[in-house]
């Protein structure tokens, strides 16, 4: 049987990407979006893949109200923090549409199970959240309410009351395609040899020659330890957020898109309830994943090699 995959926003950038890979492997897709129309590629052409991945609209129906009028919130980038909406547009974004959407979900899985006589199938829910790396260029009421969002998803996710579903929260940094989006690709050359030198410093040197992330993280704690509280999600200085830029490496869409499918079909941290203790994943747990399935081809394809001599 297919595995069945449901899409929000699947003709965005790293949407449509998750959508073509899972079509790939033979996944059931379905994607919905304000516009209801497929991706198209920068010069206006649907690639192949996308009449193979059902495209819904607004027509859902009812229960999907208050998520699109969260997405039609405003028409220009959410990213730009406008003060006409200010925290409450990022709150309505990135937090309520994602609970919105899980609790639609878990009531659809109820519904099934109601009427189905085989035991249920543990389900999983992704959220895309956001590594802190983008202020100050982006407010830090985004990344707030990314990291508020994963907190909640977390419990409603590990919450005694069925049905059980797994909860991933996955944090993309930079992600960068030099066709879709040409002008990510000699910004993540720069972000990615910066992580790799800075990694080799600190490697080579057991940590005792300064890095510039490490000096930023310094100059950081000193003019905010006195305000930064434990319960808060996000350090207040917008230093800590450029040293994890310098020290985090960007990754191809494609490459995130593959690590999300990874970590959907991998199992190996599920209990006998299909319970996770996992639910958040960053670039390294990503690029672990990524290098694991890798290694995993790798040794299938020796393993399949006959050598003559």
């Amino acid at each position: 049987m297919a595995r069945r995959l449901f899409v929000v926003g699947g003709n965005g950038f790293l949407g449509s990407s998750v959508c073509r890979q899972a079509v790939s492997k033979g996944w059931e897709v379905t994607s919905i979006s304000t516009s209801g129309r497929p991706f198209k590629t920068p010069r206006g052409h649907t690639p192949a893949w996308v009449s193979k991945s059902a495209i819904r609209s607004n027509a859902i129906g009812p229960l999907f109200g208050s998520l699109f009028e969260a997405l039609t919130l405003s028409n220009s980038n959410p990213l730009k923090g406008n003060d006409s909406h200010g925290s409450s547009s990022y709150q309505l974004l990135n937090h309520d549409s994602a609970l919105l959407v899980l609790e639609a979900y878990r009531a659809a899985l109820s519904s099934e199970a109601a009427s189905s006589l085989s035991p249920p199938i543990p389900r999983t829910f992704v959220y895309i959240s956001a590594e802190d790396i983008f202020r100050p260029l982006v407010p830090r009421g985004y990344i707030d309410t990314k990291r508020a969002a994963e907190r909640d998803i977390a419990s409603v996710c590990t919450s005694d009351t069925p049905p059980f579903v797994r909860g991933l929260s996955i944090r993309p940094g930079l992600m960068y395609h030099p066709y879709f989006r040409p002008l990510t690709t000699p910004i993540a050359t720069l972000l990615s040899l910066s992580s790799s030198v800075q990694r080799y410093i600190t490697s080579s040197t057991g940590g005792m020659i300064p890095v510039p992330s490490s000096i930023l993280r310094s100059i950081s704690s000193v003019f905010s330890h006195s305000s930064f509280h434990g319960g808060e999600l996000t350090p207040p200085s917008p230093l800590q957020s450029i040293a994890n830029a310098l020290e985090i490496p960007p990754l191809h869409v494609d490459q995130v898109a593959k690590a999300i499918l990874l970590a959907i079909t991998d199992t190996s941290d599920l209990n006998d309830e299909g319970r996770s203790p996992r639910h958040v994943l960053g670039v390294k747990e990503m690029v672990d994943l990524l290098a694991r399935d890798a290694a995993e081809e790798t040794g299938a394809r020796g393993a399949g090699t006959t050598t003559i001599s």
